[in-house]
């Protein structure tokens, strides 16, 4: 069965059902609206702690959901009304969107969401994906070899067809996607943005699962899904602060000929210090990238106790990975006896499923700066290399 026979199915209904319910409705319409307004809908709401990249309000029968550029509750990408299917459509501005909710289905152009979804045991709902090589997830890879979930991207580009032919209701994007999705405005399917990899916060980016939530009134569980997230990683945090002792760390890659290392406000850092390690760079300001010279790493090095980094590699990883082929600063590690770590995305979805366990990144790099805290654990995302 593929997956435009799955959805059809669903859609079906018999046709004396819907006569019956066609008189139903027609002889309480106003009884109907009457209710509308006394009844609530969302009995669970969802509440905040640490996103700062969408917010959410509820009425009776529908939720505004607004959804921010670069974190900036100035910057609005994007408004929409998620409407209680069955329910009156509210008034909004020309350029709201109105989505009926819960979904039926639903389409993923970034594999970042994918995870999210399957976490609220919503892969069924899934009958598209861009990049399918990228997924990850064994179930979801399972429907998209058995055609129960298409890939809607053809190299590396949104196929309109595609996304038709996966009979999908609404097309889930991040929001610099949103010139690849113009092509979609004459098209009756919906697409929202999310930004949950703007984050700079690692729990930020896991409370965006109460953002997918929101698309399946299935507030309550992803409350629960992150509430248990939340509290692993707060006792992971308290576990590393006994130790007294905080290894130094270096973590960065090599490109042409530059070394590129994140900033002291980075996400990186900030995971580094709640694993009870001291990261050289702290004091370099900024969230995202910058380059360093080599002389300049060189004369850190004595000062480093681990080196790590992500890197997407088939086949084993070796210290030219590291060290970008430096025959002086492979010299000098082999006499420092540094440690390296490392995660390589080509094993494991550092960049899907780990937006949303930041409490199993956090086991992973305690057990490399305090192995003997975590002698059970099992390496998932970071592991170390020597």
């Amino acid at each position: 069965m593929n997956a435009i026979k799955l959805y059809k199915v669903g859609f079906s209904r018999p046709f004396y059902l819907a006569i019956v319910l066609l008189f139903a409705f027609s002889s309480c319409t106003s009884e109907s609206n009457e209710d509308q307004n006394r009844y609530d809908y969302y009995p669970s709401k969802t509440k905040l702690n640490y996103a700062k990249g969408f917010m959410v309000s509820y009425h009776k029968s529908y939720k505004i959901l607004e959804v921010y550029n670069d974190l900036d509750s100035t910057q609005l990408v994007k408004r929409y009304f998620l409407v209680e299917q069955g329910t009156k459509v509210p008034e909004m501005n020309e350029n709201d969107q109105m989505i009926s909710v819960p979904l039926a289905s639903t389409s993923c152009l970034s594999t970042t969401q994918v995870a999210y979804l399957t976490a609220l045991n919503k892969a069924n709902t899934i009958a598209g994906v861009g990049h399918a090589d990228f997924i990850k997830d064994s179930l979801l890879s399972k429907q998209i070899k058995e055609g129960w979930t298409m890939e809607i991207t053809r190299s590396g580009q949104l196929d309109v067809e595609l996304l038709l032919q996966a009979n999908t209701t609404l097309l889930m994007a991040n929001i610099f996607d949103q010139l690849a999705v113009n092509s979609l405005s004459e098209l009756d399917i919906p697409v929202v943005f999310s930004a949950e990899y703007l984050e700079n916060n690692v729990l930020a980016r896991a409370e965006w699962i109460k953002y997918f939530a929101l698309f399946f009134n299935a507030e309550r569980q992803a409350e629960q899904i992150f509430n248990e997230i939340e509290k692993e990683y707060f006792a992971t945090k308290q576990k590393i602060e006994s130790k007294s002792d905080r290894p130094s760390v270096m973590f960065g890659s090599y490109y042409q000929g530059t070394w590129y290392v994140p900033g002291g406000e980075s996400l990186i850092s900030s995971l580094f210090n709640d694993a009870g390690a001291d990261y050289i760079f702290k004091n370099l300001k900024g969230k995202g990238n910058t380059h360093i010279d080599s002389e300049s790493l060189i004369e850190k090095m004595d000062k480093i106790d681990h080196w790590g980094m992500i890197l997407a590699k088939e086949g084993s990883t070796n210290l030219d990975d590291f060290l970008g082929g430096d025959r002086r600063m492979k010299e000098l590690a082999e006499e420092l006896e540094l440690n390296f770590f490392y995660s390589n995305t080509f094993e494991s979805d550092y960049f899907g499923r780990a937006n949303l366990e930041p409490n199993v990144i956090l086991k992973d790099l305690g057990k490399i700066f305090h192995p003997e805290l975590f002698p059970e654990h099992q390496f998932v995302y970071f592991q170390s290399f020597n």
